[in-house]
């Protein structure tokens, strides 16, 4: 089990102290933009990159990733909900293509309101919000928070529960100490390409990550203001709304719950919790599964969705607003 040092050592170790320069940002949207990249000016500063596709007069489903990944984890399911709905795929700021205003607090709370005001600008219609990882926590609180918006929502191995597992403490000691006045300066300057690269093998694992997917985010990392966005993330993770003191009662919709029995982050108790917790909520647990269901076992994971939203998704809902 991969204690505290070790996530310092996965840092350093057989790398240079000092980090390799940052990419430019017309570097990264040379390498990883998209036909359909689009970009929204926040009043907050910050500027989000967005996919979109699917016709103009369909149902409206928007995609969240979760901590240091971005659009990708959605690409196969992306242009398939797309044959029958208007799909927008956010990055959230700090995360693949879109940058954060300097200094802006990266909490769980300032997450949701980027969401909102991105969609304010994209479309007047109600939506339904799927969210993976911590995008499961911006869902989840986002759903609370504007309930009138969504009309369904989709929890994929969500965060945002207390967790006492050995590692999740771990896990905390390092964004805690990634988070105060010492570790900021440290990990500022730290190379994290191997640390990336563990990461993701412990997210996927069961399965395993394209060598391609893993240089994606370790070059994500070096974006301009993403590690700083990723420090001050760190800092506020701890202080953020928890789902242990959240009265859920407010959120009247459709849920699908997506877990992984095999999931290393997020504990299945944290499924079953949200089943209790929710007034509508349908769970499937897959068997053999980590913590990216969508790309670990995704043809079942996606067909299991589409039927969902078949049920879920009014015919009646307001068509989207054309960005």
């Amino acid at each position: 089990m991969t204690g505290f040092s070790d996530k310092l050592t996965a840092l350093f170790d057989n790398n240079p102290l000092i980090k390799t320069s940052d990419i430019d940002q017309d570097t990264l949207v040379r390498r990883y933009g998209h036909p359909d990249s689009r970009y929204a000016s926040l009043p907050d500063g910050n500027r989000v990159h967005y996919l979109i596709s699917g016709p103009d007069d369909a149902p409206v489903i928007v995609l969240i990733h979760g901590l240091t990944m971005d659009n990708a984890v959605w690409e196969t399911w992306r242009p398939v909900l797309a044959e029958q709905y208007r799909v927008i795929v956010l990055d959230l700021p700090g995360h693949g293509l879109s940058t954060a205003a300097p200094r802006w607090q990266a909490d769980i709370p300032h997450h949701v309101e980027v969401v909102h005001q991105t969609l304010n600008q994209l479309t007047e219609a109600p939506f339904t919000l799927i969210g993976h990882s911590m995008g499961g926590w911006i869902s989840w609180l986002y759903t609370l928070t504007h309930p009138n918006r969504v009309t369904a929502l989709g929890l994929v191995a969500a965060a945002g529960w207390t967790d006492q597992r050995r590692q999740a403490r771990t896990a905390q000691s390092f964004m805690n100490f990634a988070g105060n006045a010492v570790g900021r300066t440290i990990l500022r300057y730290a190379n994290g390409d191997r640390f990336i690269e563990e990461g993701m093998k412990a997210t996927f694992s069961p399965d395993a990550p394209s060598e391609d997917m893993i240089r994606r985010y370790q070059d994500m990392l070096h974006g301009p203001g993403h590690r700083e966005t990723l420090l001050s993330l760190a800092k506020h993770w701890e202080g953020s709304p928890k789902a242990d003191d959240t009265d859920f009662t407010a959120i009247t919709c459709p849920v699908l719950i997506i877990s992984g029995d095999c999931d290393g982050l997020i504990p299945t108790a944290h499924a079953y919790a949200f089943e209790r917790k929710l007034n509508n909520p349908t769970l499937i647990m897959y068997p053999r599964t980590g913590h990216v269901p969508m790309l670990g076992c995704h043809p079942q994971c996606l067909d299991d969705t589409r039927r969902w939203l078949d049920e879920a998704v009014p015919a009646s809902e307001v068509p989207a607003t054309s960005p």
